[in-house]
């Protein structure tokens, strides 16, 4: 991630994972290996342009605790994406064109820098359908006169990489290729290590979140603070919304699902252990209480029918996340399948209700 000044953060433009499994391409979005360079589009083109944040881009379990160590899901290759399945899906009932799906999400975006992604590329591609998922990554709660963009901006300047010891280690291995070729092996190793460990012991971790018993989601008494946090996503993404109304652009704003919501009743071990441990460890009242406001809001909001939010996710038989807002490839599949019907029915088909 580099700084931007319109974005506060993004992608770094030519990025390629160490395994090889993505890149990003000269527009920093997420991309096959190889796939660096934009063409032009022609008349046989069918572009769709993804923004939001990590989940639709493709994360997967969270490093930040033991959900790795729960799952063994790290983050998914370019193709098991919802932005793959998606351009499969789209190509397959278009065999005259040449679809691309472009994945500009960017980890930790707000709606807010979502919409201003859309209109920075925007200036240059024309794209058929914009898609967007977002909600998880907004301001739970906003000061008096706070905005979203000082919220982001605070929080992208409290970046570890800003902060010793990567502030240190960071220009080293900007410069030096030797040294930053040691910094990622012994990183990748470390964490290979750490998945292979818990296949081979049937993921000791995923045993036991799953043998506990299940805490009640709790959720804050309502405050100003939690309402601006909830007034600020829903005025943004209303925003984005009438902006691409206006420009008679085909689209589909999403709310992001979220595992505070899931329906116990559905999970297996594996997601047992995954909302038990974030019952336990990870749950936040003030948090959850935004997100309940958010979600009870667009779930009445008739007006708007290009904003959907993603209930049915939350009762969905199968395994769905791998943490707090990540998903499997099964459900990142699943999700594409979503997303195309509503595509190909040119917003027709009532989506996310199941």
């Amino acid at each position: 991630m580099i700084s931007d000044s319109d974005l506060i953060w993004k992608s770094t433009p030519f990025y390629v994972d160490y395994d090889r499994h993505f890149q990003n391409n000269e527009a920093g979005m997420n991309s096959k290996v190889g796939d660096e360079f934009i063409e032009t589009k022609t008349g046989k083109d069918f572009w769709v342009l993804l923004t939001g944040g990590s989940a639709i881009e493709g994360m997967g379990s969270n490093r930040n605790g033991e959900w790795l160590d729960i799952t063994g899901v790290d983050n998914h290759p370019w193709n098991e994406t919802i932005g793959f399945y998606l351009q499969q899906l789209l190509q397959n009932s278009m065999p005259d064109k040449r679809v691309k799906v472009f994945n500009a999400a960017t980890v930790s975006h707000t709606v807010y820098q979502s919409y201003l992604r859309y209109l920075t590329l925007s200036k240059k591609m024309k794209f058929d359908w914009v898609i967007s998922m977002d909600g998880v990554n907004d301001p739970p709660t906003l000061a008096t006169a706070e905005t979203t963009s000082a919220y982001c901006l605070k929080d992208w300047n409290e970046n570890p990489q800003f902060h010793y010891p990567l502030k240190l280690i960071i220009p080293l291995t900007r410069h030096s290729a030797l040294v930053n070729a040691i910094k990622q092996k012994l990183f990748h190793l470390k964490g290979d290590y750490r998945l292979r460990k818990n296949r081979n012991n049937n993921f000791p971790k995923r045993k036991y979140w799953a043998s506990l018993a299940t805490l009640p989601i709790k959720y804050a008494a309502i405050s100003s603070d939690i309402t601006r946090g909830a007034n600020s996503f829903r005025q943004w993404i209303l925003k984005y919304d009438s902006t691409l109304n206006a420009l008679k652009q085909n689209h589909l704003l999403l709310i992001q699902p979220q595992m505070c919501f899931r329906d116990t009743s559905v999970l297996g071990d594996a997601e047992k252990a995954v909302n038990n441990y974030y019952r336990t460890v990870f749950q936040d009242s003030v948090k959850q209480t935004y997100l309940a406001t958010v979600y009870n809001f667009f779930l009445s909001d008739t007006l708007h029918k290009s904003i959907i939010a993603m209930n049915s996710v939350h009762r969905w038989q199968g395994w769905v996340f791998v943490d707090y807002c990540h998903f499997t490839k099964e459900a990142e599949k699943k999700i594409a399948g979503e997303i195309f019907s509503y595509i190909a029915s040119n917003g027709r088909v009532q989506i996310f209700k199941r």
